[in-house]
């Protein structure tokens, strides 16, 4: 029987989001006593993030950090795709804390750079303390931005956590030819 002042030790609660090329595992605990008032479920409510692991592709360790890291990890990844998707350069949100994940394009090659800069919590990074570099094939970077969608996607997970797509300003999308050079003489 437990004292009166002891309290419970959360349960640990797991979530994994898995394709060929990545994997993504949430670790953490739910901070609610009760439902949350939707449907019932039978997993229970993860809403306080302890670690998060991500693999892609052939690595032996992970990708790995806490909510800071997690959350820069899905904010840019999501900016990174649709800016790669559309071909219009995304603008960097002005943060009060500098992002801890980066992605680039890899100039002449088929590759995505994923950029993890050297934090207290992150559990990959090289002895140096240098920032980690990651280079994706784009299949790895769609099957990384698909584990992402199934996170969001899940309600009994970090619900708090969302990304917000808005409209990219005219401002930043590239010159158009004019119609008259895009379009040779009539042909007779």
């Amino acid at each position: 029987m437990k004292g009166i002042f002891q309290q419970e030790q959360p349960m640990t609660i797991r979530r994994q989001y898995s394709l060929p090329n990545c994997t993504l595992i949430l670790e953490g605990w739910s901070n609610s006593t009760t439902g949350d008032g939707l449907q019932p479920d039978a997993r229970p409510l993860l809403t306080t993030l302890s670690n998060a692991e991500c693999y892609v592709g052939a690595m032996d360790k992970p990708l790995s950090g806490g909510r800071d890291f997690f959350e820069d990890l899905v904010n840019s990844v999501s900016r990174y795709a649709q800016e790669f998707l559309s071909k219009v350069p995304h603008p960097q949100p002005h943060a009060e804390k500098p992002a801890k994940v980066h992605l680039q394009k890899v100039e002449d090659k088929n590759l995505h750079r994923l950029i993890l800069l050297n934090t207290a919590e992150s559990g990959a990074m090289t002895n140096s303390g240098k920032p980690l570099h990651v280079d994706l094939n784009t299949v790895q970077l769609f099957d990384l931005v698909e584990a992402i969608d199934q996170f969001l996607a899940d309600g009994r997970t970090l619900p708090d956590i969302s990304v917000s797509l808005q409209p990219v300003s005219k401002h930043y999308r590239q010159a158009e030819k004019p119609v008259t050079e895009r379009t040779g003489p009539a042909a007779l």
